[in-house]
């Protein structure tokens, strides 16, 4: 980057001001306060603090403007980081900075007082003045970006180890798992829920429950995102699983609500035991309290594959196109509780149809369709053969 030059009388000035600085600096953060609310708040950078640093890059300044380089980029790139750590956003921090630029601007043309041949040496050079400025302030935000993408990444990893240690239900890094929900600004009693997903299947999730007035922690895990809800006073985890269905088109288990922090390792056990129970192709938003049958086989894989075989053994045993034509008419025609006009219509088919393959289901199992036992039987084996993988039916393992 070529080196920019200034006037000789603007050095000389530069020079003469240089005596003047804590002065100047002291007026710069009263400017600077006045005009950015964010400088009015202690806790982020006190008053002396902000002189003694209006102090160091007046002195920047002017170093640059009687010997102009560079140097002062890496400074202003530790300030941006400094006021990122600080909390400062950066349009407050860039704003404070042009001000400075201003002020800068402002004082040479004071000094150059009614001497003309000062006054059109100090025009001259506000082109140049002016690059230095946005070159400094490119720098400042730079810093101030990475260091806010280097706190987003700590603090999301600090979420998400203190999340983990609820899930988990052991302390993190000599913290009680009641720390640890304050730590995320949870209570200890509330109306909680533990949300499994699959992975990213609900993308900035915690951002739109905020929105609806719902608080919410989330992480992303190897095979899962996971969270805990609080729900407020007057919601409802029906509306909640509507908002949740609405927004994905993946797997998502619910745990049923509970009231303290530290029963959430047994809801995220639920949790993911209902998300598991939707099945493996999905999608749907399923409750650990709403439906006992598949949260049952899903909680014991082998005993769902034990249950399918022995009631549906020989029919999985059949061609694939004839296999499925059994089984999809056994489950729409339970589905309609037994009605075989209603199974015909939405099988689109003639109901003596329906009553033909049920009954070569009845040979081929040997169980009754009469039978409370044999349809609850059937029933089991018909949710087993959902839970499982595609590729991964009894017949099929025996057939491998």
């Amino acid at each position: 980057m070529t080196t920019p030059s200034f006037p000789g009388a603007v050095r000389r000035l530069a020079r003469q001001l240089t005596g003047q600085v804590p002065g100047l600096a002291l007026a710069l953060a009263t400017r600077i306060r006045t005009e950015v609310p964010a400088y009015q708040d202690d806790r982020l950078v006190s008053f002396a603090d902000l002189v003694a640093e209006c102090e160091a890059n007046l002195l920047q300044g002017l170093r640059d403007v009687e010997s102009p380089s560079w140097s002062g980029t890496d400074a202003a790139r530790v300030l941006g980081h400094r006021r990122a750590e600080q909390g400062f956003p950066v349009e407050a921090t860039l704003r404070s900075y042009r001000i400075g630029g201003q002020f800068m601007w402002e004082t040479f043309v004071s000094a150059a007082g009614s001497d003309l041949g000062d006054q059109r040496a100090v025009l001259a050079a506000a082109t140049t003045l002016w690059t230095f400025i946005d070159t400094y302030s490119a720098a400042l935000a730079e810093g101030h970006r990475l260091a806010s993408e280097d706190r987003a990444r700590t603090d999301t990893e600090v979420r998400s180890a203190l999340l983990e240690a609820l899930f988990a239900g052991k302390s993190a890094a000599g913290r009680s798992l009641l720390d640890c929900a304050a730590d995320l600004r949870l209570p200890a009693a509330g109306r909680f829920l533990v949300v499994v997903a699959d992975t990213h299947a609900l993308p900035r999730i915690e951002e739109r429950l905020r929105l609806r007035g719902t608080i919410s922690v989330w992480r992303q895990e190897i095979d899962a995102q996971a969270g805990i809800v609080l729900l407020p006073p007057s919601g409802s985890v029906e509306q909640l699983c509507a908002h949740l269905a609405g927004h994905t088109r993946a797997r998502v288990g619910v745990s049923a609500e509970y009231h303290q922090i530290e029963a959430t390792p047994a809801a995220r056990h639920a949790a993911g035991l209902a998300r598991a129970a939707v099945g493996p192709h999905g999608p749907g938003v399923l409750r650990h309290d709403r439906e006992p049958v598949p949260i049952l086989l899903a909680s014991a894989p082998e005993a769902a594959r034990a249950v399918a075989q022995a009631a549906l053994g020989p029919v999985l045993e059949l061609p694939a196109r004839d296999r499925e034509l059994l089984l999809a008419t056994l489950r729409v025609w339970l589905g309609h509780d037994g009605a075989t006009s209603a199974a015909a219509a939405e099988l689109h088919c003639h109901r003596n149809t329906v009553r033909y393959r049920l009954r070569r289901l009845e040979d081929l199992t040997g169980l009754s369709l009469t039978s409370p036992k044999a349809l609850s039987e059937l029933h089991l084996a018909l949710e087993a053969l959902r839970l499982l993988p595609q590729r991964d039916t009894p017949a099929e393992r025996v057939g491998s």
